[in-house]
């Protein structure tokens, strides 16, 4: 009778994850999904500011007042923009195109005095 570690005469190796190699797996993903839960926030706040800014060039201001008091109406009502103000924007006016853009940086804190920094940018097209 053959024995379940040989097939064909052959020894057969195991498969699978250790113990150990368990736990490191499981404390690796435990901390890539921390960081995504700290780093989800910042990139929807910059997906909300770019959609903000687009929608309010689609709407067609003149000069880069109205810009900023827009963006100042949408900022109420968005409970979540808050890393930039309406003088944060830069408002380049050329003839009938206008070009809204904004660029800022922000610093996640990871544990002790390690953060993550990431630079937001963008402009309308």
């Amino acid at each position: 009778m053959e024995s379940s570690k040989f097939v064909h005469g052959v020894r057969r190796r195991q498969s699978g994850l250790s113990a150990i190699s368990m736990a490191f797996l499981g404390i690796f993903l435990a901390m890539v999904f921390m960081l995504g839960l700290k780093v989800f926030t910042p990139v929807t706040e910059y997906l909300t500011l770019r959609n903000t800014i687009q929608s309010i060039k689609n709407e067609g201001p003149v000069n880069a007042l109205e810009v900023r008091q827009a963006f100042e109406n949408r900022q109420k009502i968005e409970y979540s923009i808050q890393s930039i103000a309406a003088k944060d924007l830069q408002v380049e006016v050329n003839g009938t195109v206008t070009a809204i853009s904004f660029a800022y940086d922000k610093e996640i804190p990871l544990f002790g005095a390690v953060y993550l920094l990431i630079k937001f940018q963008a402009k309308t097209r």
